[in-house]
């Protein structure tokens, strides 16, 4: 027996360490959780403001039910809650929605292995525009047209099917944007011969041979596409300048 009491002795002055231990860590994670609060409440305090005195629907009702009588004010202060503390989860939440765009352009020269040929790249930028990266981002050449001057419009040409684009540096292989990293993707390269040539890697249709020439304008159709993103269009207008490493070029979308 008084072994048995020698052995529980110990237990017992360390059971309640335990439980302190634990106690103390319950806290420490409430602490750590709460942390952030203070920011949350802000945020909402902020909403809050905007919407009973800013230029939003319940706002004006407000104002309106102020002018017009004495409106219950608790009513339109928890409703005004509920819709700020929409707003305030809704600027975060749609900072984390994968998107990107195409705004620019790049005419990048490029020397190349072959003896006396140099080459400039029509390139396009999409770009990230969250904080979280856009995943299997793909570029897709969708038809070449050509300008015509007697009919005043685009016509199109045999380049007519979907083809993929290479990245600059890369394949064709989808990658994946990374925010406030460019990533270019090449539309088309100009040699010193007066030579255009869409940079499709898996080479292009026979039929493409007699799209080009040196004189006429192309617009490229093109469609960017990603994982969880709708996709973006955008057209690349290509002539060739005075100079072969000048080319005129347009964006549109």
């Amino acid at each position: 027996m008084r072994a048995l009491e020698h052995l529980t002795l110990p237990l017992r002055r360390v059971y309640p360490f335990c439980i302190m231990r634990q106690i103390y860590r319950w806290l420490k994670n409430r602490v750590e959780t709460s942390v952030l609060l203070p920011n949350y409440i802000g945020a909402i305090a902020k909403q809050w403001m905007n919407i009973l005195f800013g230029e939003t629907v319940v706002g004006v009702i407000f104002l309106v039910w102020w002018a017009l009588g004495t409106p219950p004010l608790i009513l339109i202060f928890v409703v005004a809650m509920f819709v700020a503390g929409y707003f305030a989860w809704r600027a975060d939440h749609v900072r984390l929605i994968p998107r990107f765009e195409i705004k620019e352009f790049y005419i990048q020269p490029t020397p190349t292995s072959i003896p006396h040929e140099s080459r400039v790249y029509i390139q396009v930028l999409p770009t990230c525009l969250t904080e979280v990266p856009v995943s299997e981002c793909r570029g897709h050449l969708l038809r070449v047209c050509k300008w015509s001057d007697a009919k005043n419009e685009w016509e199109s040409t045999e380049l007519n099917e979907p083809l993929n684009l290479a990245w600059s540096m890369h394949d064709a292989s989808p990658l994946i944007l990374q925010p406030g990293v460019g990533q270019r993707l090449n539309v088309c390269w100009i040699d010193n011969y007066g030579h255009i040539v869409p940079d499709i890697p898996t080479g292009l249709p026979l039929r493409s041979a007699s799209v080009f020439n040196s004189t006429d304008r192309f617009r490229f159709d093109i469609r960017v596409t990603a994982r969880d993103c709708p996709p973006v269009d955008v057209f690349v207008v290509v002539q060739m300048g005075n100079e072969w490493n000048r080319p005129l070029v347009s964006i549109g979308g």
